[in-house]
């Protein structure tokens, strides 16, 4: 069974209480406490709005790695009696968009990132992926220094993966001659979420009339060229491109499937 009870106190002075209450019977007793802020002069709590990020779970703002995050709250302030504010942001990363935010899932951000300011930046590159959830907390400090009113406000958002850019220098202009070398460059290939990517390159080929197969584990199952095979097709190819040199020579003539040189005569 519980008791409500209900006591009017006025107060003559203004400052910082404490109020206690004591409950019990013949078995046990059982005491609690409150604080009480009294102010001369009114004193409402603080109203908070971050406009940046989302406060609907179902429709979260999203920001990519590379891009730089910037919460500029509107705060309405009515507390006269206060002689200062204090503003602290906290950021939680979340298991999912339905989560709160409590110790275990703070997200401890780099020394270098200022949580005492109205605004309030994160440089890119500094969050994971995943869901976050922004807390701004406004109090207000009172003449003796004690922290009097204090509201919260969240905001949500998500950080999303973005799509890894694979670049070739010069694209489809590349031109270059028969038999002649030729340089393909993929050093422009990008990651937009990684300050300082780590690639893998792998390299295809096909003819015009062939086409990439969608799933790209088939292009990795493809067969691979090895070193000596690559010398040994440009041994053939620096063979025929003499033989071909030999043939557009006006001291040779063609016959009967074979080359003769002129100098040489075996009819």
């Amino acid at each position: 069974m519980y008791y409500t009870s209900i006591l009017h106190y006025e107060y003559s002075l203004d400052g910082k209480y404490t109020a206690n209450a004591t409950a019990w019977n013949l078995v046990n007793s059982r005491t609690t406490s409150s604080i009480a802020y009294v102010q001369l002069r009114p004193c409402r709590l603080p109203d908070i709005h971050i406009r940046d990020g989302s406060e609907v779970t179902s429709d979260l703002f999203k920001y990519k790695r590379y891009q730089n995050i910037l919460f500029i709250p509107v705060i309405k302030l009515d507390c006269q009696g206060s002689i200062k504010t204090i503003l602290d942001w906290k950021v939680f990363k979340i298991s999912g968009a339905f989560s709160i935010p409590d110790e275990t899932n703070e997200y401890h951000l780099p020394s270098n990132i200022k949580t005492s300011l109205k605004e309030f930046f994160i440089p890119s590159f500094t969050l994971d992926y995943g869901y976050y959830i922004f807390q701004l907390t406004v109090a207000m400090v009172m003449r003796d220094g004690s922290i009097g009113v204090s509201n919260v406000d969240h905001s949500k958002l998500e950080v999303v993966e973005t799509t890894l850019v694979a670049w070739i220098i010069g694209g489809s202009l590349i031109r270059t001659g028969w038999y002649k070398n030729i340089t393909i460059d993929g050093s422009e290939s990008h990651d937009p979420d990684s300050a300082v990517p780590k690639f893998v390159y792998n390299w295809f080929c096909r003819t015009e009339n062939e086409t990439f197969p969608d799933d790209f584990n088939e292009l990795m199952n493809t067969k691979t060229i090895s070193k000596e095979e690559v010398k040994m097709l440009n041994k053939l190819l620096e063979e025929l491109s003499k033989k071909r040199q030999l043939l557009m020579s006006p001291n040779c003539t063609y016959k009967s499937g074979s080359i003769i040189d002129n100098s040489i005569l075996t009819d």
